[in-house]
């Protein structure tokens, strides 16, 4: 599910039955192959009772399609937080985060 808000756009990959117990934020910006790194280390954790909330600052890269790719196989629950390149402006990007996070602890 995807929607669009103040220049965001958020993408929500498989949401679990119940609130997250925390959210992990991951930032990134044009770099696929490190990102792919954590969502690994990530998904061999023993629990899952957590939502990946992956922060975007306006990658042209591949890594949309490599999240789309990798929540497909995944169990975890990914929410994707894109905005344009903002420079020097990540804390925006990183509050969209938290206003979109479920769980109690960020």
């Amino acid at each position: 599910m995807s929607k669009s808000s103040d220049n965001f756009k958020i993408t929500r990959y498989r949401s679990l039955q119940n609130n997250p117990a925390s959210s992990v934020f991951v930032t990134t910006y044009n770099q696929p192959r490190h990102l792919s790194l954590v969502l690994a280390g990530l998904e061999t954790q023993t629990c899952k009772s957590f939502e990946v909330m992956i922060c975007d600052d306006g990658s042209r890269h591949d890594t949309e399609e490599l999240i789309k790719t990798f929540a497909a196989s995944s169990e975890l629950s990914i929410i994707h937080i894109w905005q344009p390149d903002n420079g020097f402006r990540k804390c925006r990007i990183l509050n969209e985060g938290l206003r979109n996070s479920a769980a109690p602890y960020c």
